[in-house]
């Protein structure tokens, strides 16, 4: 998931807005993200909360933007926020059609928010829907040229449709932008791994590393590069290194 945002929907009225920021602290009562809300208040900041901090409880956190969203409606002011938040939770419950149902529905109050639109391709893109997560991606990026978290999604749905050479270059273009976000290396290794092209898939993993080599993922797919090319001692190695830094992760 990406960091939430907090892009203005259409129809905000100041009160709402003043209670949306609010929410956003970190400290106080409105880190509540795992507390069931007792009042309508609290419960835009509880429902904002879980996002933000990305902690608590989902179930919680759900009833309680349920109880938000329901007293935005009433009162005629829904926010797209609260919406992207109930998506949160209820993916993280595995409700992966309810959260799409609010993805959705969040674009709709703001269908010119990059973000919204990422986080609609990425509701898709869980449920196997690549070519709509492709979609809602490549709208992202009209919006926001460049960005590399968008390159990274399109090259998410792009190789879920098969489109491996066309994801590549999705990945290509995010370090041709950023080349020191070494991450971008590793998933590009991980893929070219995948396609048994364990040559480049080294020199991406090692490329990785030189800027890095906290990552384990990145140890890994040396790993399997090396596997790949026959040098198992030195692939043990690798493992073994993965493990040393990121040992939660094996």
């Amino acid at each position: 998931m990406h960091a939430f945002g907090l892009n203005l929907p259409i129809k905000v009225s100041a009160a709402s807005l003043a209670l949306l920021l609010v929410g956003c602290q970190t400290t106080g009562e409105g880190a509540g993200s795992g507390r069931v809300a007792e009042t309508d208040d609290q419960a835009v900041r509880y429902c904002i909360d879980y996002a933000t901090l990305n902690s608590g409880s989902p179930a919680t956190a759900a009833a309680n933007c349920d109880r938000a969203i329901a007293a935005a409606t009433a009162a005629g002011t829904v926010l797209a926020d609260l919406h992207n938040a109930r998506a949160r939770a209820r993916a993280t419950l595995y409700d992966l059609d309810g959260a799409l149902a609010d993805r959705q529905r969040a674009v709709e109050f703001d269908p010119g928010s990059a973000y919204r639109q990422r986080e609609l391709g990425w509701g898709l893109y869980y449920l196997n829907r690549n070519a709509e997560a492709l979609t809602a991606f490549d709208t992202a990026l009209e919006g926001e040229a460049g960005n590399l978290n968008g390159l990274a999604d399109r090259a998410a749905a792009l190789r879920g449709l098969g489109r491996y050479d066309e994801a590549l270059t999705a990945f290509r273009q995010a370090i041709e932008i950023d080349g020191t976000v070494p991450f971008f290396h590793t998933l590009r290794g991980n893929m070219l791994n995948n396609l048994g092209r364990h040559d480049e898939a080294l020199a991406e993993a090692d490329r990785a590393l030189e800027s890095y080599s906290g990552n384990g993922f990145s140890h890994r797919v040396r790993g399997w590069a090396l596997v790949g090319l026959g040098r198992l001692d030195t692939a043990v190695e690798g493992f073994a290194s993965a493990v040393a830094v990121a040992p939660a992760d094996d």
